[in-house]
This record gives structure tokens, sequence and C-alpha cells, in this order.
């Protein structure tokens, strides 16, 4: 992953433009990845979905808004992560809140 490179401004973006110049892009590769932001956790990620290459290339997706929602759940209730993707945001959530929720709450 690009965590073990120095860091610099675009890196993301250099480790994007050189997966779309080999071709990659056009493919549904699939990759086990441990992500690590907000926590670490694995999951499996199509590189055919930009949002996905993002998170592989960023070790997650949206921490900031993953910790900001934590913060803001008190523990009773539903989240409902209404998204268009494979749950980069609830995954983490439900396991930041592990505990916290009642015994019956859904993550759906």
């Amino acid at each position: 992953m690009l965590s073990s490179l120095p860091h610099f401004r675009g890196k993301v973006r250099v480790a994007l433009a050189l997966h779309r110049c080999l071709g990659l892009d056009t493919h549904h590769l699939r990759y086990k990845a441990q992500l690590k932001k907000p926590l670490g956790y694995c999951v499996e990620l199509d590189m055919y979905s930009l949002m996905q290459r993002m998170a592989y290339f960023m070790d997650g997706y949206e921490p900031e808004a993953t910790t900001f929602l934590t913060e803001c759940y008190s523990g009773s209730g539903y989240f409902l992560d209404i998204g268009a993707n494979i749950g980069l945001i609830s995954i983490p959530f439900t396991l930041l809140n592990k505990g916290k929720a009642h015994d019956r709450a859904m993550i759906l």
C-alpha cells in the first residue's frame, strides 16, 4: 500500500494515474485489503470501482466522517447507511460501536 511510501502531496493521485495507465481500471480485479483508517479491518475491494480503489490507496475511506458519526451516535436506535457502495463507512462504524449499541441494534 501507499502508506509505506514517504508522504508527498498527490500520492493517491499518482497511484490512480499509474493504475489507469497500466489499463487496470478496466478490469474487475479483487484484492483482500487491510484498511487501517479509522481502525484496522479486512475487506475485499473491487479495483474497478473508483471509491474502492481510493480506499485501497489511502488505507481507508473517509475516516473523519466515520469518527464523527461514532461520536454523535448515542448507542440507541438505528444507524442507516444509504450508500451506493460496499459499506466502507458502516463497517468501521459498527466495529467502533461494539459494546456501545443495544444488544438488538441493527446496522442496515
